[in-house]
């Protein structure tokens, strides 16, 4: 307890959680113990971070102005920062910004076969190490602004994808 502040409790959450925040930054976060599945969705998130520091950016960006505008805490049935997330990875995908590590035609380009798997699931990915070292892919043009990745992400949600006959997925990238 020492070192954080608003330790609250969440037993009833579909995931049980501690929620807190760190006095010194203000920075709220939740911890969760026994769920591997969201460790490796943590771990695959740091790995399309890691190809470019944009992506980590706009995710923040994303992230912050949902919760600006009080839409991003699942708590309150909005969407979580996982989700807010997500909803970026599959944005930039979409626009070939970041390639889909999941893929497995990319994998076995790679030639990368371990399996990672968790709850007797089986999912494998690429790290952004593996697939930034290969060049099979390459890096998003390096002159794409922030602002205008911002732009887009809203734009795409708003006016090219229709929720009402497509669902969104990272793994599957389409």
């Amino acid at each position: 307890k020492k070192g954080y502040i608003d330790l609250v409790p969440v037993p009833f959450a579909r995931i049980p959680v501690i929620s807190a925040r760190c006095p010194r930054t203000s920075i709220a976060f939740d911890i969760c113990m026994d769920n591997a599945r969201a460790v490796e969705n943590s771990t695959l998130l740091k790995e399309y971070a890691s190809l470019d520091n944009r992506v980590r950016d706009l995710i923040l960006l994303v992230k912050v102005w949902a919760k600006a505008n009080r839409i991003g805490s699942a708590r309150f049935s909005m969407l979580s920062s996982y989700s807010w997330s997500i909803l970026v990875i599959f944005f930039l995908q979409r626009i070939d910004f970041v390639p889909n590590l999941q893929c497995h035609s990319f994998i076995k380009a790679h030639q990368s076969l371990e399996d990672i798997c968790v709850d007797s699931r089986c999912d494998k990915f690429l790290s952004a190490i593996e697939v930034l070292s290969a060049g099979i892919w390459k890096p998003p043009n390096s002159t794409i602004t922030i602002s205008s990745l911002l732009f887009g992400f809203f734009s795409f949600y708003h006016t090219k994808y229709d929720s009402k006959h497509f669902t969104i997925s990272v793994r599957l990238a389409n």
